[in-house]
């Protein structure tokens, strides 16, 4: 089941073993495509400073659940203000 890797995986993300996280989070998305496991990448993705990963993520997330997803609309919004810093 996909959603034993998410939540594997999220234990993971809480623990700060990103590495692991991103492992799980992927091997479950590649079971089944999941607006909340894609958002979860997404955060992984950003905490390692992989921008465009995070952003495909979230945008990835969004567009399977678009009316319910303000989270990465949020997300991706961050990320984009940040950009700009830089």
């Amino acid at each position: 089941s996909p959603y034993a890797y998410f939540r594997l995986g999220n234990v993971y993300l809480l623990e700060g073993d990103l590495q692991k996280a991103k492992e799980l989070l992927e091997k479950g998305l590649e079971l089944e495509e999941v607006a909340e496991g894609y958002h979860n990448l997404g955060y992984v993705y950003a905490k390692l400073d992989e921008e465009d990963k995070a952003k495909e993520a979230y945008l990835k997330g969004w567009r399977l659940k678009p009316y319910r997803y303000a989270l990465a609309k949020k997300a991706l919004s961050k990320l984009n203000k940040e950009d700009l810093k830089k």
